[in-house]
């Protein structure tokens, strides 16, 4: 890791953190991918939603990944 790698990180983490809705954290969560040449991310916050029982989720997987793994 380099030192604009430290910076890159910094700067996601920073944007996740700001996210006030869920399509600020979407494109957070997506804009890893290119940044860190991955396929997918995932985000997920418990204790967050007025639905404790569901996670709060941010990923790239599709609809179908996520209910598979949800269940």
């Amino acid at each position: 890791m380099n030192e604009n790698d430290g910076g890159s990180l910094a700067r996601a983490l920073a944007e996740i953190s700001a996210a006030t809705d869920h399509q600020a954290l979407d494109r957070a969560i997506s804009s890893l991918l290119p940044a860190y040449a991955i396929k997918s991310a995932a985000y997920m916050g418990t204790g967050i939603t007025r639905n404790e029982s569901e996670p709060f989720l941010a990923v790239t997987y599709s609809s179908d990944w996520v209910e598979h793994y949800k269940s």
